[in-house]
């Protein structure tokens, strides 16, 4: 066997060198696998807020195109987007108006919040706790109004904010900006 100091001018065998980089590289896909893993249920949430505000902004589109306002009712794990139909009573008296089910198009059948998501209304700065389901169908007096609508011009309510939680109590929020454009952000 050679004296340390010998060795110490020879380096490290490839052998070696390939041991190291083999235990580097699963060192660093275990970091990598339980880092995505930590961030999964964020990404699911962060897909949700998106979802969400680009439904929105296309709610108001829907609107312009149909000559009606069009509306969104929340609850906390369920959202179903609604129109504005008019019915005639009669003759002398003014149109009635009711909410129907916005079902003729896909993107805007209701949706059901992932396991573990909930969803909060606030408008003007105030919680508003939104009802604990959605009437599954159309009765005598329609669906419940919706909570926020956009008018035939498109424009959405103001002064609203929608905050999506998990169950670790991660936040993100959807709310439009001083523009009028809806963005996705943490609270």
């Amino acid at each position: 066997m050679p004296p340390w100091g010998a060795r110490l001018g020879r380096g490290f065998t490839l052998i070696e060198v390939l041991v190291v980089i083999v235990i580097v590289g699963v060192l660093i896909g275990v970091a990598t696998l339980s880092m995505s893993l930590l961030r999964g249920d964020e990404a699911l949430l962060r897909r949700e807020a998106d979802r969400l505000a680009a439904l929105l902004s296309l709610m108001g589109e829907q609107a312009v195109l149909q000559g009606a306002p069009v509306g969104v009712h929340f609850t906390e794990r369920r959202y179903q987007f609604l129109r504005e139909a008019r019915a005639e009573i009669d003759a002398e008296s003014p149109p009635a108006h009711r909410w129907e089910a916005l079902n003729d198009d896909s993107l805007f059948v209701p949706h059901d919040l992932p396991q573990g998501v909930r969803l909060f209304l606030r408008v003007d700065g105030r919680m508003a706790p939104p009802p604990a389901r959605i009437a599954s169908t159309v009765g005598a007096r329609g669906l419940p109004r919706p909570q926020l609508m956009a008018n035939t011009v498109g424009e959405l309510l103001p002064g609203f904010e929608i905050e999506l939680r998990d169950e670790r109590n991660r936040r993100l929020r959807v709310a439009a900006d001083e523009e009028g454009v809806l963005r996705v952000s943490k609270p």
